[in-house]
């Protein structure tokens, strides 16, 4: 190989990493805005109410959630609705000149879109399988499995330490609950606290603090 091509390597190289770098320092700018902080604070408390709420009044939560289907209707609109105008108005202070949901697209990039799609197309087909087999015990194995992906995926992709993190721990939550499955909903309740509420806990605490730090 001559001199002049593997400089020409090299440059390409180099431009890789300058743009994985830009990447991922928009995306950390992205997860500090106040909006998005506020948002993974409110569903850091969402979610360790409900895990203790199942723990110490299963009863109780089933009566709550099962008594009419609106509420679940509600909840979803809130968390869909409400979670995507808070991202969207995070992700528009990085971008103002842009439509934020053009530019978040882009910012992520449509081999990560194509991934996600396909991972989708597969949990919801093993959700189904699960349902059919009567084996509900199994469905928090597969959530924490596929959520823990996702967030690997972005966290490998986007070179997003903090995604990376959570992603492992809820995989590895969802891997030792294939052994140790939990059947009632108190032992569903303790493994949705450790799986999923403190991982957000913890990435709420982690931001707040660099946040500061970066002041």
């Amino acid at each position: 190989m001559q001199d002049s091509e593997i400089q020409v390597a090299l440059d390409v190289i180099s431009e890789v990493k300058s743009l994985l770098a830009k990447r991922r320092h928009l995306f950390e700018r992205f997860l500090l805005s106040p909006s998005m902080r506020l948002l993974i604070g409110l569903w850091a408390g969402f979610l360790t109410v409900v895990g203790f709420w199942l723990v110490f009044d299963p009863e109780g939560f089933v009566r709550l959630w099962f008594s009419s289907g609106w509420i679940w209707v509600v909840v979803g609109i809130v968390v869909v609705i409400g979670g995507g105008v808070l991202k969207l108005r995070a992700w528009h202070t990085l971008s103002p000149d842009e439509s934020p949901v053009q530019s978040l697209f882009e910012a992520i990039g449509r081999p990560l879109l194509i991934v996600d799609g396909v991972g989708i197309v597969v949990f919801l087909v093993l959700h189904v399988w699960i349902m059919l087999q009567g084996a509900w015990w199994y469905l928090f194995p597969l959530w924490a499995i596929g959520v823990g992906f996702v967030y690997v995926m972005y966290g490998a992709f986007l070179s997003v330490s903090s995604l990376l993190a959570i992603g492992v721990w809820s995989m590895g939550g969802g891997i030792l609950a294939l052994f140790w499955v939990p059947q009632t909903l108190r032992e569903v309740g303790v493994a949705f606290l450790f799986v999923f509420a403190f991982a957000y806990v913890g990435l709420f605490v982690f931001l707040e603090i660099l946040a500061r730090l970066r002041k």
